[in-house]
């Protein structure tokens, strides 16, 4: 019954290290693994970042094409700088609420139309991939359809709508004595 198993080539009195203890190499590739991954993940923040402010800049271009200010805007244009007008006052107003921080506030509208605009770009490009007489044809004909422009604007909001904190709901504690 004094067997040693096959799975472990340690013997009792080895001196291995133990399993618990990773060996320096693994420490160090560790260490490196840690570094690249916080690399991406502020690489992915810094690119979301500036896809939000191009998408914003590309919003508010569409919307001033012409160069003529108010005179060029047309009724859901208009409606569209109303409601951001408002949704940027309600988000500000949760964000004081909830206490989020003031870089945070900032950028956080601008990560959520980054991801927007990263979605739109792909939704675009599976239409074209799909529907090859696009590729064909004129894009721009296409690109200037007055519903894509309503449905840009319609995103626009919608992501700075879905980028207010959310409420921290508390627990109201009961009043009633639990029995002992």
């Amino acid at each position: 019954m004094n067997t040693l198993h096959a799975e472990s080539a340690q013997t009792p009195h080895s001196d291995a290290l133990p399993a618990g203890l990773p060996s320096l190499l693994q420490r160090c590739d560790n260490q490196l693994m840690g570094l690249c991954q916080r690399l991406c993940h502020w690489f992915g923040q810094l690119l979301l970042l500036s896809l939000g402010g191009g998408y914003v800049w590309t919003v508010f271009a569409a919307i001033f094409e012409y160069g003529e200010g108010v005179a060029d805007m047309d009724m859901v244009e208009k409606g569209t700088l109303l409601l951001l007008i408002f949704l940027l006052w309600r988000y500000w107003r949760y964000c004081q609420y909830c206490l989020t921080p003031y870089w945070q506030r900032l950028l956080r509208p601008l990560q959520y139309w980054g991801w927007v605009f990263v979605i739109e770009l792909a939704t675009v490009g599976i239409i074209f991939v799909a529907d090859a007489t696009l590729l064909v044809g004129d894009v721009r004909e296409y690109h200037d359809d007055a519903v894509y422009e309503h449905l840009d604007c319609l995103l626009f909001l919608m992501a700075l709508y879905l980028a207010a904190p959310r409420f921290q709901h508390f627990r109201s504690t009961s009043t009633v004595e639990q029995p002992r």
